[in-house]
């Protein structure tokens, strides 16, 4: 088994099935389940990583270390460093590189074996699709096309995201029955767990102080991560703005659902409100700000990430 490996892309889902069956594989091996140990590239560098591995522990015969942040191994004494790791790695230990882009620098991959470099993509809108009928049939559920679209529209389309969201209309419709566009809008007004669309409504509706409680919930409750907040958060914006833009041009709302896509009553219905509540000038402002959030959060130590997420949600509302 490889002491080295490298999982790239967005598809956040894929990767920890790949990292379960990692750390299965190990424990098989072993006959006990490896010491898990997580590092953020900003808080700890890829040095600390290797000391760490190379020391070994002194309760676990191996240690399977998540190194979040590869596409920040750039320095030439990091990359100097990863190489001589890589070369004659510890016995003891695992290294798995992580990173949210789909490249790195092209030391770090050429240190990985290839066979252990992975891309997991975002996947195509009808993999998505067939990813949710799948996993509603298998449990004895259909699920409407308008149905299945409204969902996509509203939730991180990545295969954890979309299993989590799955899970919780299992537990709300029974057995062989057929989930409608109208039970799918009830749903995700209604459900009692948070998401970055309940965010995004408190943002919507300017209640700051709802919109913070929401954001702890997801980072300290949910371990939602800061990066996914900011994306759906963006994803959302742009798509307020663009309705902005054609309400504002005099175009009925009808036709502004239509074109953009914007399904579902309650779901258009918000979306008009957000639309009344912010102008032009500070939509476009506030989509600068989650530019410069997601710059912030790259560059900064994870230490201080949610202080980060704290004043970028203040500042949105």
């Amino acid at each position: 088994m490889s002491a080295l490996h490298l999982l790239l892309g967005p598809e956040d889902g894929k990767k920890q099935e790949y990292l379960q069956a990692l750390q299965a594989g190990l424990t098989k091996r072993l006959g006990q389940a490896p010491d898990r140990v997580t590092m953020y590239a900003g808080e700890q560098s890829i040095g600390d990583a290797v000391t760490l591995l190379r020391n070994g522990s002194l309760f676990n015969p191996h240690q399977l270390l998540l190194f979040y942040g590869a596409e920040s191994i750039k320095s030439q004494d990091d990359l100097a460093l990863l190489a001589r790791y890589a070369k004659s790695p510890s016995p003891e230990g695992t290294l798995v590189l992580l990173s949210a882009e789909t490249k790195v620098s092209r030391k770090v991959e050429g240190a990985v074996p290839k066979s252990q470099v992975k891309i997991f993509w975002e996947l195509f809108e009808n993999q998505k699709e067939q990813f949710i009928q799948r996993y509603l049939r298998d449990h004895g559920r259909r699920i409407e096309q308008d149905a299945l679209l409204l969902l996509l529209e509203t939730i991180e389309n990545t295969t954890d995201q979309m299993r989590s969201a799955c899970d919780l209309l299992l537990s709300l419709f029974p057995r062989d029955s057929v989930i409608t566009e109208e039970g799918v809008d009830a749903f995700l007004f209604h459900s009692k767990q948070e998401s970055v669309f309940t965010l995004f409504r408190a943002i919507g509706q300017r209640d700051r102080e709802h919109s913070l409680e929401i954001l702890h919930t997801l980072l300290e409750l949910q371990d939602m991560k800061p990066f996914q907040i900011v994306a759906g958060v963006s994803w959302q914006l742009r798509r307020l703005l663009s309705a902005k833009e054609r309400l504002q041009r005099g175009q009925a709302p009808a036709d502004v659902w239509a074109e953009l896509k914007i399904r579902g009553k309650r779901n258009q219905e918000q979306m008009l409100r957000a639309a009344r509540a912010f102008s032009l000038p500070e939509l476009q402002e506030r989509l600068r700000l989650t530019a410069e959030a997601d710059g912030a959060l790259r560059s900064d130590r994870s230490g201080i990430h949610h202080h980060l997420m704290t004043l970028f949600v203040y500042r949105l509302t």
